[in-house]
């Protein structure tokens, strides 16, 4: 970390012949994000604005659609058992699909791919839907239209994620 704050060097090599690579460290806000190979992300998030702090992993793959898994720990890296964000297709879709364009919708949306990632400013996991990169491009263009957002978020709330947006 020392290297990386005084710009000397922000990656090594893996075991797999590529690089793990630090793209952001910002110290004030608790937030780490590497790259672990030309496919992966390693991102941390400290939650310390909540009873008790916490510390948030998302780890993701992208083959090119990006899934990704959610970790938590304590401050002692002890793995915390905890309720985790839902995301279902339901939560990127038009409320108003007739019944048709919803199944049609969801065929498009299974598997779900959603990448993981950290808001530091509002201290919330952003859900984002990755199915772009997964669909054909002629199927995708289906879909858009179906779509309500691309993204949705959820704030730490009295020890539950709280789904916002939609």
């Amino acid at each position: 970390m020392t290297y990386y704050e005084v710009k000397h060097v922000d990656s090594i090599p893996n075991g797999m012949n590529g690089y793990v690579r630090i793209v952001l460290w910002d110290e004030q806000a608790l937030h780490f994000v590497l790259q672990t190979s030309y496919m992966g992300t390693l991102e941390v998030q400290v939650f310390n604005h909540v009873t008790p702090p916490f510390i948030a992993v998302s780890q993701t793959a992208s083959a090119p659609a990006s899934l990704s898994v959610l970790s938590f720990y304590s401050m002692r890296w002890e793995p915390i058992v905890m309720n985790m964000p839902t995301v279902q297709a339901s939560d990127f879709l038009k409320s108003s699909l007739s019944d048709y364009n919803q199944i049609q919708a969801i065929s498009w949306l299974t598997p779900l791919f959603v990448h993981f990632s950290f808001d530091t400013s509002s201290m919330e996991i952003v859900a984002t839907l990755a199915q772009k990169d997964f669909l054909s491009k002629e199927d995708w263009n289906h879909l858009k239209p179906m779509l309500s957002a691309t993204e949705c978020r959820f704030s730490y709330h009295q020890g539950d994620w709280v789904k916002h947006g939609r």
